[in-house]
């Protein structure tokens, strides 16, 4: 199963200081955080048909960003932990299990590429 982003979640676009981040508002757990422009536009290829590999492959292509296997799976639990991720048709819970135990391709970045990581409380509120 591929991790699906769900669609009900509130996602509002913001910038500060030149920054864009995304306000994600679950309604349904009364939870809000952000996330940078970046990961939300990863969240959104997170529609449960692409691989992992798929969707790496077009944020190298479409935003020439260096995202790696291990830190896409790294957002993909912290999604899961936010409980941003929907369940497939017929599952109860969803899950990225699967997908992450698929293999990791080994690449490492020789060019220290960031992780994709969640903006910090301090960066959310200064």
């Amino acid at each position: 199963m591929q991790p699906r982003f769900r669609q009900d979640l509130d996602c509002v676009r913001e910038e500060d200081q030149g920054v864009v981040f995304y306000r994600v508002d679950d309604v349904e757990n009364q939870s809000s955080f952000r996330i940078y422009e970046i990961e939300y536009i990863i969240a959104q290829k997170l529609d449960g048909k692409r691989s992992l590999q798929e969707i790496i492959d077009e944020i190298k292509a479409e935003y020439e960003f260096e995202i790696q296997t291990h830190d896409l799976e790294k957002f993909i639990k912290q999604l899961e932990s936010r409980k941003c991720l929907a369940a497939a048709e017929g599952d109860g819970v969803a899950t990225v299990a699967e997908d992450i135990t698929e293999g990791d391709d080994g690449n490492a970045d020789a060019n220290g590429t960031p992780e994709v990581k969640e903006a910090s409380d301090e960066e959310v509120n200064p």
